[in-house]
Protein backbone atom coordinates (compact mmCIF):
# COMPACT_ATOMS: atom_id res chain seq x y z
CA UNK A 1 0.00 0.00 0.00
CA UNK A 2 1.36 3.50 -1.24
CA UNK A 3 1.39 5.94 1.41
CA UNK A 4 -0.52 8.15 -0.77
CA UNK A 5 -3.71 5.49 -0.87
CA UNK A 6 -3.43 5.44 3.25
CA UNK A 7 -3.54 9.29 3.41
CA UNK A 8 -6.28 8.96 1.19
CA UNK A 9 -8.01 6.40 2.95
CA UNK A 10 -7.37 8.71 6.09
CA UNK A 11 -9.74 11.71 4.55
CA UNK A 12 -12.34 8.75 3.97
CA UNK A 13 -13.00 8.01 7.20
CA UNK A 14 -12.82 11.36 9.01
CA UNK A 15 -15.50 11.97 6.54
CA UNK A 16 -17.06 9.23 7.76
CA UNK A 17 -16.89 10.20 10.87
CA UNK A 18 -17.86 13.44 10.73
CA UNK A 19 -21.28 11.94 8.79
CA UNK A 20 -22.04 9.47 10.95
CA UNK A 21 -21.49 11.79 14.25
CA UNK A 22 -23.91 14.30 12.68
CA UNK A 23 -26.44 11.79 11.74
CA UNK A 24 -26.33 10.10 15.76
CA UNK A 25 -26.09 13.37 16.64
CA UNK A 26 -29.66 14.82 14.48
CA UNK A 27 -31.55 11.69 15.72
CA UNK A 28 -30.54 12.27 19.35
CA UNK A 29 -31.10 15.75 19.65
CA UNK A 30 -34.52 15.36 17.81
CA UNK A 31 -35.90 12.53 20.54
CA UNK A 32 -34.45 14.47 23.59
CA UNK A 33 -36.17 17.49 22.68
CA UNK A 34 -39.45 15.37 22.42
CA UNK A 35 -40.05 16.92 18.45
CA UNK A 36 -42.27 14.18 16.53
CA UNK A 37 -40.86 11.83 14.67
CA UNK A 38 -42.65 12.58 11.65
CA UNK A 39 -41.13 15.70 10.92
CA UNK A 40 -37.67 14.06 11.63
CA UNK A 41 -38.75 11.77 9.23
CA UNK A 42 -39.57 14.52 6.19
CA UNK A 43 -36.54 16.14 7.64
CA UNK A 44 -34.21 12.45 6.51
CA UNK A 45 -36.75 11.25 3.77
CA UNK A 46 -37.66 13.95 1.64
CA UNK A 47 -34.35 14.70 0.35
CA UNK A 48 -33.56 11.42 -1.11
CA UNK A 49 -36.09 12.81 -3.93
CA UNK A 50 -34.35 15.22 -5.46
CA UNK A 51 -31.07 13.37 -4.97
CA UNK A 52 -33.19 10.03 -6.55
CA UNK A 53 -33.48 11.77 -9.95
CA UNK A 54 -29.91 13.87 -9.74
CA UNK A 55 -27.76 11.22 -8.05
CA UNK A 56 -26.65 9.16 -11.45
CA UNK A 57 -26.40 12.35 -13.22
CA UNK A 58 -24.14 13.71 -10.89
CA UNK A 59 -22.16 11.01 -10.64
CA UNK A 60 -21.91 10.45 -14.36
CA UNK A 61 -21.03 14.37 -14.00
CA UNK A 62 -18.24 13.16 -11.60
CA UNK A 63 -16.53 11.49 -14.34
CA UNK A 64 -15.83 14.17 -16.74
CA UNK A 65 -14.79 16.87 -13.67
CA UNK A 66 -11.25 17.62 -12.80
CA UNK A 67 -10.60 15.41 -10.20
CA UNK A 68 -8.94 17.29 -7.30
CA UNK A 69 -10.96 20.48 -7.93
CA UNK A 70 -14.05 18.35 -7.47
CA UNK A 71 -13.25 17.13 -4.63
CA UNK A 72 -11.92 20.06 -2.95
CA UNK A 73 -14.81 22.14 -3.71
CA UNK A 74 -17.35 19.11 -2.57
CA UNK A 75 -15.58 19.53 0.77
CA UNK A 76 -15.83 22.31 1.44
CA UNK A 77 -19.08 22.77 0.54
CA UNK A 78 -20.45 19.53 2.76
CA UNK A 79 -18.56 21.54 5.32
CA UNK A 80 -20.81 24.48 4.71
CA UNK A 81 -23.63 22.90 4.83
CA UNK A 82 -22.68 20.55 8.29
CA UNK A 83 -22.00 24.73 9.53
CA UNK A 84 -25.68 25.55 8.17
CA UNK A 85 -27.04 22.71 9.99
CA UNK A 86 -26.20 24.13 13.33
CA UNK A 87 -27.34 27.37 12.78
CA UNK A 88 -30.89 25.89 12.16
CA UNK A 89 -31.06 24.87 15.16
CA UNK A 90 -31.30 28.57 16.64
CA UNK A 91 -34.62 28.43 15.13
CA UNK A 92 -37.85 28.09 15.93
CA UNK A 93 -39.28 24.56 15.40
CA UNK A 94 -41.05 24.80 12.08
CA UNK A 95 -38.67 27.43 10.44
CA UNK A 96 -35.91 24.97 11.75
CA UNK A 97 -37.56 22.02 10.34
CA UNK A 98 -38.19 23.53 6.91
CA UNK A 99 -34.20 25.09 6.75
CA UNK A 100 -32.83 21.47 7.87
CA UNK A 101 -35.21 20.08 5.04
CA UNK A 102 -33.57 22.50 2.15
CA UNK A 103 -30.13 22.17 4.01
CA UNK A 104 -30.10 18.30 3.51
CA UNK A 105 -31.50 18.28 -0.01
CA UNK A 106 -28.62 20.55 -0.89
CA UNK A 107 -26.14 17.64 1.43
CA UNK A 108 -27.41 14.67 -0.15
CA UNK A 109 -26.66 16.06 -3.88
CA UNK A 110 -23.34 17.00 -2.64
CA UNK A 111 -23.11 13.72 -1.37
CA UNK A 112 -23.80 11.83 -4.94
CA UNK A 113 -21.54 13.55 -6.60
CA UNK A 114 -18.29 13.10 -3.31
CA UNK A 115 -19.23 9.45 -3.69
CA UNK A 116 -18.54 9.70 -7.55
CA UNK A 117 -15.38 12.25 -7.03
CA UNK A 118 -14.03 9.55 -4.34
CA UNK A 119 -15.00 6.79 -6.58
CA UNK A 120 -12.15 7.85 -9.25
CA UNK A 121 -10.15 8.78 -6.62
CA UNK A 122 -9.87 5.65 -5.19
CA UNK A 123 -9.50 4.01 -8.61
CA UNK A 124 -6.61 6.55 -9.10
CA UNK A 125 -4.70 5.92 -6.36
CA UNK A 126 -5.21 2.07 -5.04
CA UNK A 127 -3.18 -0.06 -5.63
CA UNK A 128 -4.29 -2.52 -8.57
CA UNK A 129 -6.39 0.50 -10.44
CA UNK A 130 -9.07 -0.21 -7.82
CA UNK A 131 -9.36 -3.78 -8.31
CA UNK A 132 -7.04 -5.34 -5.58
CA UNK A 133 -8.93 -7.26 -3.11
CA UNK A 134 -7.29 -6.49 -0.03
CA UNK A 135 -7.24 -2.41 -0.78
CA UNK A 136 -11.05 -2.68 -1.26
CA UNK A 137 -10.95 -4.37 1.95
CA UNK A 138 -9.05 -1.67 3.89
CA UNK A 139 -11.55 0.98 2.27
CA UNK A 140 -14.10 -0.97 3.71
CA UNK A 141 -12.86 -1.69 7.41
CA UNK A 142 -11.86 2.30 7.50
CA UNK A 143 -14.96 3.95 6.38
CA UNK A 144 -16.89 1.43 8.75
CA UNK A 145 -14.55 2.49 11.78
CA UNK A 146 -15.02 5.92 11.01
CA UNK A 147 -18.68 5.33 11.19
CA UNK A 148 -18.83 3.09 13.93
CA UNK A 149 -16.65 6.19 16.21
CA UNK A 150 -18.74 8.76 14.76
CA UNK A 151 -21.68 7.72 15.56
CA UNK A 152 -20.90 6.55 19.14
CA UNK A 153 -19.40 10.10 20.01
CA UNK A 154 -22.11 12.22 18.13
CA UNK A 155 -25.33 11.16 20.11
CA UNK A 156 -23.23 12.34 23.42
CA UNK A 157 -21.61 15.31 21.89
CA UNK A 158 -24.94 15.99 21.19
CA UNK A 159 -26.32 15.40 24.70
CA UNK A 160 -23.80 17.54 26.04
CA UNK A 161 -23.39 20.71 23.34
CA UNK A 162 -26.45 19.96 20.94
CA UNK A 163 -26.12 21.21 17.66
CA UNK A 164 -22.65 21.49 18.28
CA UNK A 165 -22.26 18.08 16.75
CA UNK A 166 -22.63 19.77 13.32
CA UNK A 167 -19.53 21.85 13.77
CA UNK A 168 -17.37 18.82 14.55
CA UNK A 169 -19.21 17.90 11.11
CA UNK A 170 -17.78 20.24 9.49
CA UNK A 171 -14.23 20.27 10.72
CA UNK A 172 -14.10 16.57 9.66
CA UNK A 173 -14.65 18.40 5.98
CA UNK A 174 -11.99 20.61 6.89
CA UNK A 175 -9.39 17.87 7.58
CA UNK A 176 -10.55 15.68 4.54
CA UNK A 177 -9.95 18.93 2.15
CA UNK A 178 -6.51 19.63 3.68
CA UNK A 179 -5.58 16.08 2.88
CA UNK A 180 -7.04 16.25 -0.35
CA UNK A 181 -5.16 18.93 -1.22
CA UNK A 182 -1.88 17.20 -0.61
CA UNK A 183 -3.05 14.29 -2.65
CA UNK A 184 -1.19 13.37 -5.93
CA UNK A 185 -4.50 13.62 -8.23
CA UNK A 186 -2.08 13.95 -11.49
CA UNK A 187 -2.79 17.11 -13.30
CA UNK A 188 -6.26 16.91 -12.23
CA UNK A 189 -7.54 15.98 -15.97
CA UNK A 190 -10.88 14.68 -16.79
CA UNK A 191 -11.50 11.05 -16.74
CA UNK A 192 -12.94 11.48 -20.36
CA UNK A 193 -10.81 13.13 -23.15
CA UNK A 194 -11.76 16.43 -24.21
CA UNK A 195 -14.20 16.28 -27.36
CA UNK A 196 -14.87 12.73 -26.27
CA UNK A 197 -17.56 10.91 -25.49
CA UNK A 198 -19.76 11.98 -22.78
CA UNK A 199 -22.82 10.64 -20.93
CA UNK A 200 -25.65 12.59 -21.02
CA UNK A 201 -27.78 12.88 -18.39
CA UNK A 202 -30.85 11.55 -21.11
CA UNK A 203 -28.30 8.41 -21.63
CA UNK A 204 -28.51 7.47 -17.52
CA UNK A 205 -31.60 7.45 -17.13
CA UNK A 206 -32.34 5.65 -20.64
CA UNK A 207 -29.92 3.84 -18.83
CA UNK A 208 -32.01 3.26 -15.28
CA UNK A 209 -34.89 2.36 -17.72
CA UNK A 210 -32.85 -0.58 -19.15
CA UNK A 211 -32.05 -1.74 -15.49
CA UNK A 212 -35.82 -1.85 -14.92
CA UNK A 213 -36.60 -3.89 -17.98
CA UNK A 214 -34.01 -6.47 -17.24
CA UNK A 215 -35.32 -6.92 -13.84
CA UNK A 216 -38.59 -7.26 -14.81
CA UNK A 217 -37.69 -9.57 -17.14
CA UNK A 218 -36.71 -12.07 -14.38
CA UNK A 219 -39.12 -13.13 -11.91
CA UNK A 220 -36.42 -14.23 -10.27
CA UNK A 221 -34.83 -10.84 -9.65
CA UNK A 222 -37.87 -8.97 -9.51
CA UNK A 223 -38.59 -11.22 -6.49
CA UNK A 224 -34.71 -9.92 -4.93
CA UNK A 225 -35.03 -6.76 -5.60
CA UNK A 226 -38.72 -6.63 -3.61
CA UNK A 227 -36.12 -8.04 -0.74
CA UNK A 228 -35.13 -4.21 -0.20
CA UNK A 229 -38.69 -2.85 1.03
CA UNK A 230 -38.93 -5.26 3.96
CA UNK A 231 -35.22 -4.38 4.73
CA UNK A 232 -35.98 -0.85 4.74
CA UNK A 233 -38.91 -0.68 6.89
CA UNK A 234 -36.33 -2.35 9.79
CA UNK A 235 -33.77 -0.23 8.96
CA UNK A 236 -35.69 3.08 9.19
CA UNK A 237 -37.20 1.77 12.29
CA UNK A 238 -33.85 2.50 14.05
CA UNK A 239 -33.04 5.49 11.62
CA UNK A 240 -35.83 7.51 12.72
CA UNK A 241 -37.15 5.66 16.29
CA UNK A 242 -34.25 4.27 17.67
CA UNK A 243 -33.33 7.24 19.90
CA UNK A 244 -36.85 7.65 20.90
CA UNK A 245 -36.75 4.17 22.25
CA UNK A 246 -33.85 4.12 23.78
CA UNK A 247 -34.69 7.54 25.35
CA UNK A 248 -38.01 5.56 26.71
CA UNK A 249 -35.74 3.03 28.28
CA UNK A 250 -33.69 5.47 30.06
CA UNK A 251 -30.45 5.63 27.94
CA UNK A 252 -30.51 8.09 25.58
CA UNK A 253 -27.12 8.65 25.32
CA UNK A 254 -26.42 4.83 23.98
CA UNK A 255 -27.81 5.88 20.66
CA UNK A 256 -24.33 5.55 19.36
CA UNK A 257 -23.33 2.57 21.16
CA UNK A 258 -26.34 0.63 19.72
CA UNK A 259 -25.26 2.24 16.05
CA UNK A 260 -21.10 1.35 16.67
CA UNK A 261 -22.77 -2.56 17.71
CA UNK A 262 -24.85 -2.38 14.20
CA UNK A 263 -20.82 -1.48 12.69
CA UNK A 264 -19.52 -4.19 14.62
CA UNK A 265 -21.69 -6.71 13.39
CA UNK A 266 -21.44 -5.59 9.89
CA UNK A 267 -17.43 -5.53 10.09
CA UNK A 268 -17.52 -9.13 11.10
CA UNK A 269 -18.97 -10.46 8.13
CA UNK A 270 -17.48 -7.61 5.54
CA UNK A 271 -14.36 -9.27 5.14
CA UNK A 272 -15.96 -12.56 4.17
CA UNK A 273 -19.03 -11.22 2.01
CA UNK A 274 -17.47 -11.84 -1.22
CA UNK A 275 -16.90 -15.43 -0.38
CA UNK A 276 -20.45 -15.74 0.74
CA UNK A 277 -21.86 -13.81 -2.21
CA UNK A 278 -20.01 -15.92 -4.38
CA UNK A 279 -20.97 -19.28 -3.20
CA UNK A 280 -24.56 -18.84 -2.46
CA UNK A 281 -26.27 -16.46 -5.27
CA UNK A 282 -30.06 -18.07 -5.37
CA UNK A 283 -32.32 -16.00 -3.94
CA UNK A 284 -33.90 -18.20 -1.57
CA UNK A 285 -30.99 -18.20 0.14
CA UNK A 286 -31.17 -14.71 0.72
CA UNK A 287 -34.80 -14.48 1.99
CA UNK A 288 -33.51 -16.61 4.16
CA UNK A 289 -30.64 -14.67 5.91
CA UNK A 290 -33.48 -11.62 5.50
CA UNK A 291 -36.00 -13.50 7.62
CA UNK A 292 -33.06 -14.14 10.34
CA UNK A 293 -32.06 -10.50 10.49
CA UNK A 294 -36.20 -9.46 10.43
CA UNK A 295 -37.36 -12.67 13.01
CA UNK A 296 -34.40 -11.15 15.16
CA UNK A 297 -35.75 -7.54 14.59
CA UNK A 298 -39.39 -8.58 15.67
CA UNK A 299 -38.19 -10.39 18.60
CA UNK A 300 -35.16 -7.77 19.69
CA UNK A 301 -38.44 -4.82 19.24
CA UNK A 302 -40.69 -7.12 22.00
CA UNK A 303 -37.83 -7.38 24.06
CA UNK A 304 -36.92 -3.64 23.92
CA UNK A 305 -39.89 -2.41 24.34
CA UNK A 306 -40.35 -4.74 27.47
CA UNK A 307 -37.15 -5.38 29.24
CA UNK A 308 -36.61 -2.05 31.23
CA UNK A 309 -39.33 -2.81 33.56
CA UNK A 310 -37.72 -6.06 34.57
CA UNK A 311 -34.18 -5.51 34.06
CA UNK A 312 -33.47 -2.12 33.99
CA UNK A 313 -31.61 0.45 31.87
CA UNK A 314 -28.35 -1.90 31.97
CA UNK A 315 -29.74 -5.22 31.04
CA UNK A 316 -32.02 -3.58 28.81
CA UNK A 317 -28.77 -1.78 26.92
CA UNK A 318 -26.94 -5.16 26.79
CA UNK A 319 -29.70 -6.54 25.11
CA UNK A 320 -29.91 -4.20 22.63
CA UNK A 321 -26.12 -3.98 22.13
CA UNK A 322 -26.23 -7.62 21.62
CA UNK A 323 -30.01 -7.69 19.39
CA UNK A 324 -28.05 -4.96 16.98
CA UNK A 325 -24.65 -6.72 16.73
CA UNK A 326 -26.49 -9.55 15.11
CA UNK A 327 -28.79 -8.00 13.13
CA UNK A 328 -26.16 -5.92 11.71
CA UNK A 329 -24.34 -9.12 10.58
CA UNK A 330 -27.95 -10.21 9.05
CA UNK A 331 -28.66 -6.99 7.39
CA UNK A 332 -24.77 -6.72 6.20
CA UNK A 333 -25.08 -10.37 4.36
CA UNK A 334 -28.64 -9.53 2.87
CA UNK A 335 -27.93 -6.43 1.43
CA UNK A 336 -24.78 -7.52 0.09
CA UNK A 337 -26.27 -10.66 -0.97
CA UNK A 338 -29.34 -8.77 -3.07
CA UNK A 339 -26.42 -6.85 -4.45
CA UNK A 340 -24.65 -9.30 -5.40
CA UNK A 341 -26.96 -10.84 -7.73
CA UNK A 342 -28.57 -8.12 -9.05
CA UNK A 343 -25.32 -6.01 -9.87
CA UNK A 344 -21.71 -8.38 -10.04
CA UNK A 345 -23.98 -11.78 -11.60
CA UNK A 346 -25.47 -9.56 -14.08
CA UNK A 347 -24.04 -9.01 -17.90
CA UNK A 348 -21.00 -7.08 -17.52
CA UNK A 349 -22.75 -4.33 -19.91
CA UNK A 350 -25.71 -4.06 -17.09
CA UNK A 351 -23.12 -3.72 -13.71
CA UNK A 352 -23.49 0.18 -14.06
CA UNK A 353 -26.86 0.33 -15.09
CA UNK A 354 -27.92 -1.98 -12.57
CA UNK A 355 -26.01 0.00 -9.75
CA UNK A 356 -27.65 2.86 -10.57
CA UNK A 357 -31.37 1.25 -10.19
CA UNK A 358 -30.03 -0.51 -6.73
CA UNK A 359 -29.05 3.03 -5.54
CA UNK A 360 -31.67 5.39 -6.85
CA UNK A 361 -34.82 2.91 -6.32
CA UNK A 362 -34.06 0.37 -3.71
CA UNK A 363 -31.94 2.62 -1.60
CA UNK A 364 -33.47 5.99 -2.36
CA UNK A 365 -37.17 5.66 -2.91
CA UNK A 366 -37.80 2.76 -0.73
CA UNK A 367 -36.05 3.84 2.18
CA UNK A 368 -37.09 7.08 1.74
CA UNK A 369 -41.16 5.95 2.20
CA UNK A 370 -40.38 3.23 5.19
CA UNK A 371 -38.82 6.53 7.06
CA UNK A 372 -42.26 8.68 6.37
CA UNK A 373 -44.26 5.69 7.12
CA UNK A 374 -42.64 5.09 10.56
CA UNK A 375 -42.43 8.46 11.31
CA UNK A 376 -45.86 8.89 10.84
CA UNK A 377 -46.46 5.38 12.83
CA UNK A 378 -44.56 6.70 15.55
CA UNK A 379 -46.22 9.82 16.41
CA UNK A 380 -49.25 8.08 16.33
CA UNK A 381 -48.98 4.68 18.34
CA UNK A 382 -45.59 4.78 20.04
CA UNK A 383 -41.72 3.56 19.17
CA UNK A 384 -42.10 0.31 20.66
CA UNK A 385 -45.59 -0.35 19.46
CA UNK A 386 -43.94 0.92 15.84
CA UNK A 387 -40.89 -1.35 16.08
CA UNK A 388 -43.40 -4.36 16.35
CA UNK A 389 -45.60 -3.46 13.42
CA UNK A 390 -42.23 -2.70 11.60
CA UNK A 391 -40.84 -5.57 12.41
CA UNK A 392 -44.06 -8.35 12.15
CA UNK A 393 -44.83 -6.18 8.68
CA UNK A 394 -41.30 -6.56 7.35
CA UNK A 395 -41.08 -10.74 8.45
CA UNK A 396 -44.50 -11.16 6.57
CA UNK A 397 -43.30 -9.61 3.69
CA UNK A 398 -39.84 -12.07 3.80
CA UNK A 399 -41.66 -14.97 4.51
CA UNK A 400 -44.19 -14.36 1.57
CA UNK A 401 -41.02 -14.04 -0.67
CA UNK A 402 -39.42 -16.70 0.43
CA UNK A 403 -42.83 -19.20 -0.36
CA UNK A 404 -43.18 -17.68 -3.93
CA UNK A 405 -38.80 -18.37 -4.30
CA UNK A 406 -39.24 -22.19 -3.06
CA UNK A 407 -42.22 -22.56 -4.75
CA UNK A 408 -40.74 -21.10 -8.14
CA UNK A 409 -37.35 -23.70 -7.54
CA UNK A 410 -39.65 -26.26 -7.32
CA UNK A 411 -41.55 -25.48 -10.75
CA UNK A 412 -37.95 -25.35 -12.07
CA UNK A 413 -36.79 -28.82 -11.10
CA UNK A 414 -40.28 -29.77 -11.81
CA UNK A 415 -39.63 -28.50 -15.66
CA UNK A 416 -36.10 -29.81 -15.66
CA UNK A 417 -36.77 -33.42 -14.96
CA UNK A 418 -39.76 -32.93 -17.52
CA UNK A 419 -37.26 -31.97 -20.12
CA UNK A 420 -35.05 -34.77 -18.56
CA UNK A 421 -36.89 -37.82 -18.81
CA UNK A 422 -38.46 -36.74 -22.60
CA UNK A 423 -35.39 -36.29 -23.58
CA UNK A 424 -34.21 -40.29 -22.36
CA UNK A 425 -36.88 -41.54 -23.93
CA UNK A 426 -36.49 -40.29 -27.34
CA UNK A 427 -32.06 -40.66 -27.37
CA UNK A 428 -31.33 -43.50 -24.54
CA UNK A 429 -32.75 -46.76 -24.11
CA UNK A 430 -31.60 -50.15 -22.02
CA UNK A 431 -28.99 -50.09 -19.65
CA UNK A 432 -27.97 -46.24 -20.13
CA UNK A 433 -31.53 -45.38 -20.19
CA UNK A 434 -31.84 -47.74 -16.71
CA UNK A 435 -28.26 -45.77 -15.07
CA UNK A 436 -29.78 -42.32 -16.15
CA UNK A 437 -33.28 -42.97 -14.32
CA UNK A 438 -31.35 -43.96 -11.05
CA UNK A 439 -29.28 -40.97 -11.30
CA UNK A 440 -31.89 -39.02 -11.83
CA UNK A 441 -34.16 -40.08 -9.26
CA UNK A 442 -31.59 -39.93 -7.02
CA UNK A 443 -30.78 -36.04 -7.65
CA UNK A 444 -33.96 -34.85 -7.98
Amino acid sequence: MTVQFLWFLLAQAVSEFGSAASAAGLATLWAAQGAPATELALVLAIPALPALVLAPVLGSLMEGARLKRALLFINVLLGLTSLGAAGAFLLPQREAVLALTGIFVLKALCQSAFNGAYNRAFRLLAPGGGVDGRAVSLQTLSNRLGTAVGAGLGAVIALKAGSAVFIVDAATFGVATLIVAALPLGSGAPALPPGGPRLAPRAVFRDVAVAIRYVLGSSRLSRVFALYAPMTLVWAAWDILGAYLLKEAGAPEAFGLVVIAAQVGEIAVATGLAAINARFTVALVLAATLLLALGTGLSGAVVMSLSHQFLGVAGTLALVVAFRLVTGAAANVSGGGVYALLVYAAPTALTSRLTALVESLGIGAMYALAKLGVGTLGDAVGSSTTFMVAGTLATALGLGLSVLEFRARQWEIAVLRLHAEVYLSLRMGGLEGAAFRYLLAQTT
